[in-house]
């Protein structure tokens, strides 16, 4: 059997460092820029510890986002998923499970406590910064509500719900999860001591009134 053997010009770039793609790069830099500003804020948000906490220069980072308020932007557009996840397959679920599922209840307790981690940033700083603000309506609140809006939507169109106004429902619905996933402790919760527990309560009491009879 023939043996390929190495070219000399492959010989000698055996030992060089593979270079990872942009797109692997930019979510290393989003992923540390994320747990920066979950502890530090935006204004503790350095591009020279974001550089050095992902092992490259400040110069790949600008590379890749222009400035802060770009890095920002991504975050959002990540951290959305973490906020609202709607997937087809939600469609023919019970209203109140596929509720949980949107809203994220399914997250463990490092990944919620992150979350709730940015929203806390976001709310303090977006009063602050118009800039950020904007960003957070465009790439976080409004599609996030657009997703849910859609999907309540689609509830109604085949029936599964009764309701008038889709849009009313979803900020209803949006005001009670985020709300309770900002609370500030298991010791408030009204007859339970779980957050899951209380969102859960709280859509069931709500699908009562806009689920079918049969």
């Amino acid at each position: 059997m023939e043996t390929l053997s190495a070219s000399p010009q492959s010989a000698r770039g055996r030992g060089r460092p593979k270079v990872a793609p942009d797109e692997e790069v930019a979510q290393r830099v989003v992923g540390e820029a994320f747990a920066i500003l979950c502890t530090k804020g935006y204004a503790g948000m350095n591009m020279n510890e974001v550089a050095a906490g992902c092992g490259i220069s400040k110069k790949t980072i600008y590379r890749l986002f222009p400035g802060k308020l770009s890095l920002f932007r991504s975050i959002t557009e990540l951290h959305r998923g973490a906020m609202v996840d709607v997937r087809p397959e939600l469609d023919d679920m019970p209203l109140v499970d596929a509720l949980m599922k949107i809203f994220r209840m399914d997250l463990d307790e490092r990944a919620d406590e992150a979350r709730r981690a940015f929203m806390r940033v976001a709310l303090v700083e977006s009063a602050q910064t118009p800039e950020l603000k904007q960003i957070l309506e465009a790439h976080g609140r409004d599609q996030a509500f657009s997703e849910v809006a859609d999907w309540l939507e689609r509830q109604r169109s085949r029936g599964r719900i009764m309701v008038d106004d889709a849009q009313v429902l979803t900020k209803l619905i949006i005001d009670v999860a985020f709300g309770a996933i900002l609370h500030p402790g298991p010791e408030a919760w009204p007859g339970t001591r779980d957050r899951a527990r209380y969102l859960r309560d709280c859509f069931e009491l709500l699908a009562r009134g806009i689920i079918p009879r049969q």
